[in-house]
C-alpha cells in the first residue's frame, strides 16, 4: 500500500519543487493548503503530507503547525 502513494507522492512534490524554482510562489510565501493540493491532483491529504515531508526534507519548505506550509529563507534554489 505505501509503495503505491511514494510515487505519486514524488510526482506532487516534483511539481511543487518546479513551481518554487520558477517563481509560482513568492520567496518565503504560503504554498496552498494541504487539503487543496490533495483535491487539485486528485489524491488524498496524506499523498500530499508525504510530498511535502519529501520538500521538507531537502530544505525547500517549512511547515509551521496551524499555519501552513511556506518556502524555506535559508535555502536558495538554483
Amino acid at each position: 500500500m505505501g509503495s503505491r502513494r511514494r510515487p505519486k507522492a514524488s510526482l506532487i512534490a516534483g511539481k511543487q519543487l518546479e513551481g518554487i524554482k520558477c517563481g509560482k510562489y513568492d520567496v518565503c510565501g504560503k504554498l496552498p493548503s494541504e487539503r487543496m493540493l490533495a483535491s487539485h491532483y486528485c489524491v488524498s491529504r496524506e499523498t500530499v503530507c508525504s510530498a511535502i515531508d519529501m520538500l521538507e526534507r531537502i530544505g525547500c519548505v517549512c511547515k509551521r503547525p496551524g499555519a501552513g506550509t511556506f518556502l524555506s529563507k535559508d535555502k536558495t534554489l538554483a
